[in-house]
């Protein structure tokens, strides 16, 4: 899956209108997309930042509507969920940038296949489960460390990602923002 820059722009400018429509109006768009590049199915992360913080994210790894809704449902949600903080206001919006990942399918693999500040973490031990996309590298120095959060995350032992029974999974990201 690849998208070319105009067609990143398009994603962009339909999550700020998603974005500007749900802070002034508390309603959500509902724009017709007509693309069908963007109708693929496939995980999606929206990030909002203000001053270079993050204030809201929200996403899923596992396809399950199309790129297009997963966009409008995640830009939803990280602007309403806004991380315990105030909720953004109409006033709020012009400082407010968005960052949007378009996720690979996860592959299992081994420790020493994930690649620090570019491959996005799935830790899996029974029930349990969690992710890390890959923006989260920038919050952890070492990939142990990466792993450990993630894992307590999951609620499962710090250390659970170095047992033969916890499956890991990476997926990368096509990440572009305004």
């Amino acid at each position: 899956m690849n998208f070319n820059d105009s067609e990143k722009r398009e994603l962009l400018a339909f999550a700020r209108r998603v974005l500007e429509k749900i802070v002034k109006e508390g309603d959500k768009l509902e724009e017709e997309c007509l693309d069908s590049h963007f109708m693929q199915t496939a995980g999606v992360y929206v990030f909002l930042y203000q001053n270079n913080e993050t204030v809201g994210f929200a996403g899923y790894v596992i396809p399950t509507v199309s790129i297009w809704d997963a966009i409008a449902e995640n830009v939803i949600s990280a602007g309403t969920h806004n991380l315990g903080k105030s909720d953004i206001l109409p006033e709020d919006l012009a400082g407010i940038k968005i960052e949007i990942a378009i996720l690979s399918v996860p592959k299992e693999c081994s420790f020493e296949e994930i690649e620090e500040n570019k491959d996005g973490v799935i830790v899996e031990q029974g029930r349990y489960k969690a992710t890390f996309p890959p923006q989260f590298w920038k919050e952890f120095p070492a990939k142990e460390e990466f792993l450990t959060n993630l894992c307590e995350k999951a609620k499962i032992e710090p250390d659970a990602w170095k047992n033969f029974s916890t499956k890991l999974y990476k997926y990368g990201a096509i990440i572009f923002n305004e």
